[in-house]
Formats: C-alpha cells, sequence, structure tokens
C-alpha cells in the first residue's frame, strides 16, 4: 500500500484482533460495524463506477469527494475514476 497524501493509520495483527473480539462484544460490535460501513462505501464505488458516465463520475466525485479533486494528481484521479488520464483532462476542460 502506497500513501500519496499524508496519512494516519493503525496496524493490528490478525490474531489480536479476534482476541478483541472474543474478549469484548463492544469491540465485534465495533468491527461489524466497521466492516459493514466499508462494504457500503465499495458497493457504492462499483456502482458509480459501472452505472455512470465518466463526464457524470467526476460529477459525482465533485459533489461527493471535492477534495479528491485537489489533493490527487491528475493521474490517480483518472485511474480512481477508470478512464484515462486523457479523457479525464478533457472532462475537466468541458466542465468548465
Amino acid at each position: 500500500m502506497i500513501a500519496i497524501t499524508d496519512v494516519e493509520g493503525f496496524y493490528i495483527k490478525r490474531s489480536d484482533l479476534l482476541q478483541l473480539y472474543d474478549k469484548s462484544a463492544s469491540f465485534e460490535r465495533l468491527g461489524r460495524k466497521l466492516l459493514e460501513h466499508l462494504l457500503s462505501e465499495q458497493h457504492k464505488f462499483t456502482s458509480m463506477l459501472t452505472s455512470l458516465k465518466p463526464e457524470d463520475r467526476y460529477k459525482y466525485i465533485l459533489k461527493n469527494n471535492p477534495e479528491l479533486i485537489k489533493r490527487i494528481p491528475l493521474q490517480h484521479l483518472a485511474s480512481y475514476m477508470g478512464v484515462t488520464r486523457e479523457t479525464l483532462s478533457r472532462i475537466r476542460k468541458r466542465s468548465l
């Protein structure tokens, strides 16, 4: 995993996490809630990629994650959107 912006992350070994789940229903519930959230976000992203045209994907990101447009280099944003850098440049030009 490579971060293209400054991030703060946490790591826990799977065995330690499973021990926490065994010892505490609260941790198990938290883990389940986090996983549900991640899966929901992944589903939204996949749906966006498969159902929207590239221009609509850009508008979706502008509306829902405008910080991505400002912080992420163009080639990475294009890859995230599932288009080439050139296509993204054309889309941005038309959107101005």
